[in-house]
């Protein structure tokens, strides 16, 4: 399988924070092979914390309404988070009912970890930009778990 290679000016701070975290692991591995590895580390952890939520169709449908195929907005770690700040802003101006399942999703999703309301933010604009219908399963597609009664 061939394998696309990426050349990137990398800010110092990053760079001794990868070889500090390589040195720790007792590795001994090229910077560039160093940083592929934290990039893989940062996807699984955004695909585990996917992994550990549930949502109901009900809470989807208000999220996807309240987030109405924005681009997610650069990495900021924030709390409460991004998806949070989506849903109370499209609540706070009528555009999601405001009743018990916004409620709940609102409470959830004050619960979420910087990492989580990322893997969320992008999930949800993978639905949209994929044109996904409003399924369990299309929401599976793009990793999120359903919560099927």
């Amino acid at each position: 399988m061939a394998r696309t290679t990426i050349h990137a000016a990398i800010q110092d701070d990053l760079v001794e924070w990868v070889t500090r975290r390589e040195a720790l692991r007792g590795e001994a591995r090229t910077l560039g092979r160093a940083a592929i590895s934290e990039l893989r580390t940062f996807k699984d952890l955004l695909d585990a914390e996917l992994a550990r939520t549930r949502w109901s169709l009900a809470e989807l449908e208000v999220l996807a309404r309240s987030t109405m195929g924005t681009s997610p907005r650069p990495a900021t770690a924030s709390s409460p988070g991004a998806m949070f700040g989506a849903v109370h802003e499209a609540r706070r101006l009528g555009d999601v009912p405001d009743d018990e399942t916004t409620a709940v999703l609102l409470g959830k999703l004050a619960d979420l970890g910087p990492t989580a309301d990322m893997a969320l933010e992008y999930a949800a604009a993978a639905w949209w930009a994929d044109h996904h219908e409003h399924t369990a399963l299309d929401w599976e597609s793009v990793g999120v778990r359903v919560i099927t009664d």
